[in-house]
């Protein structure tokens, strides 16, 4: 497995796009993807794009590094002493790979940070549903509900999230009753599924 930084530069006024990954070609046909098909998830590179024309564009590696941890350290220093996401193309000033590694706690918390008050367009909203109805029910055993059940078991939730919650839940409008079409849906969802621990789910 290879670790690459690359960046997508346009060649008429040098700005860039810097990203990293494990699987360059893959990533590159990604990006290609995305952007031909006015899709790619930076608005700022997508316009470049649409303004300036494919041939604008060059797709080129930085640098090969030994490791995960190497390739987003890099990642990050080229973002920040290019200024990619000031003067470039890039929408997340924190390095986010999509390598197949898992990312430190540490390295979540940034990209947490970096996201924090951002919201998904419409478009990305109907493309997470489509895929989550193409997807279907998540199928999950008593042992994965245990798993998850012991994180939280015994979690004591802090004043100031309580005084958050009573705020939100004061201010929250009345929600709507169910139509029939709607509670004819739920039963239908709920055909061939049993319960545990108070839970549908579909059987193993």
């Amino acid at each position: 497995m290879g670790f690459f930084v690359y960046q997508i530069c346009n060649l008429n006024n040098d700005k860039r796009y810097i990203g990293s990954t494990t699987q360059l070609r893959r990533r590159h046909q990604q990006h290609l993807w995305g952007l031909r098909n006015k899709r790619h998830h930076s608005p700022k590179l997508q316009n470049a794009w649409e303004k300036h024309g494919e041939n604008a564009f060059q797709f080129c590696t930085i640098a090969e590094v030994e490791s995960h941890d190497m390739m987003v350290e890099l990642e990050q220093f080229v973002i920040d002493e290019s200024q990619s996401v000031q003067e470039g193309y890039n929408i997340n000033p924190v390095a986010n790979s999509i390598g197949a590694l898992p990312k430190t706690e540490e390295h979540k918390r940034k990209i947490g940070l970096g996201r924090l008050g951002k919201r998904n367009t419409e478009e990305a909203k109907r493309r997470m549903s489509l895929a989550a109805i193409k997807r279907g029910p998540i199928q999950r055993s008593r042992e994965s509900y245990e798993r998850g059940a012991a994180k939280i078991r015994g979690r004591k939730m802090s004043d100031e999230m309580r005084a958050k919650l009573r705020e939100a839940f004061k201010n929250r409008k009345p929600r709507p009753p169910m139509t029939a079409e709607t509670k004819l849906a739920i039963a239908k969802s709920k055909v061939g599924r049993k319960l545990m621990d108070g839970k549908f789910v579909r059987p193993q």
